[in-house]
């Protein structure tokens, strides 16, 4: 007899949901932004803002809660692509994108290096990310 016990079963589940997250103190500032605000803000972190994901909150970057700043946060590409991949393009050899003879990207021993490749000038962990909350208003008031 392998029938299950409907609320052993029930328990299973429960314990495979994923782990969820509470940020009080990030809440509460962004609540106080919001409300210093006038009630509704426009969020972007360092470089791009949630551009790509307006569908989700009636095709605007109006924000009104706390749960609509994530939202519109954590759904974004543009965002996360520069919490991942912000310096990812930037050059630290310092090569100035011209042209160098093949014989000068290889060293005594006649091995190939890293000359003219990209590769980030810093680790992502020191970079500091911002979350930038401004206030907003309808340009293109109908």
């Amino acid at each position: 007899e392998d029938e299950e016990d409907p609320d052993e079963a029930e328990n299973d589940t429960e314990e495979k949901e994923a782990p969820h997250f509470y940020f009080p103190a990030l809440n509460d500032e962004i609540q106080k932004a919001l409300d210093s605000l006038g009630g509704y803000c426009m969020p972007k972190l360092n470089w791009s803002a949630p551009k790509d994901v307006t569908w989700l909150n009636e095709s605007t970057l109006k924000c009104g809660t706390v749960g609509d700043v994530y939202l519109l946060l954590k759904s974004s590409d543009f965002c996360m692509f520069d919490l991942e991949h912000a310096l990812s393009d930037i050059n630290l050899e310092g090569d100035n994108g011209e042209d160098e003879d093949e014989d000068e990207d290889e060293d005594e021993d006649g091995k190939e290096g890293n000359k003219g490749k990209r590769t980030p000038t810093m680790p992502s962990q020191s970079l500091e990310y911002e979350l930038i909350l401004r206030k907003w208003s309808n340009l293109h008031a109908s």
